[in-house]
C-alpha cells in the first residue's frame, strides 16, 4: 500500500510539476522593468554599464556590464533593480568613431 501511495504521489508531482513558481513575464512587464532601470540609472553615476535591452525571445532584460563580476551584479541588484527577469552578460567597453 505504501508503494502505491508513493508511486501516485511521485506521478502527481511529475504531472503537475514541482519547479519554480516564477511565471514568464509579458512584454509590457519587461518594458516596465526596463523603464524602472532607466529611471534609476538617470539618478546615479554608474560607469560599469555597457548596454541594456529586452531579449524578447528569452523573456529577459539583458544587462551588459563592462566588469561582469558577481560583486558588480550584486551592486546592480542592490542599487538599481533586483528581478528574476534580469540576465547579466559581459559587455563593452564600446567605443564610437566619427
Amino acid at each position: 500500500m505504501k508503494k502505491i501511495l508513493l508511486t501516485l504521489l511521485m506521478s502527481l508531482l511529475i504531472i503537475t510539476g514541482c519547479g519554480s513558481n516564477i511565471k514568464e513575464p509579458s512584454l509590457p512587464e519587461l518594458k516596465q522593468l526596463q523603464q524602472k532601470i532607466e529611471e534609476k540609472l538617470d539618478n546615479i553615476t554608474y560607469d560599469n554599464l555597457a548596454s541594456y535591452g529586452i531579449d524578447e525571445e528569452n523573456k529577459k532584460v539583458v544587462i551588459e556590464l563592462v566588469n561582469n563580476t558577481k560583486e558588480e551584479q550584486d551592486w546592480f541588484k542592490e542599487n538599481v533593480s533586483d528581478s528574476p527577469y534580469i540576465e547579466f552578460k559581459q559587455g563593452g567597453p564600446y567605443q564610437t568613431f566619427e
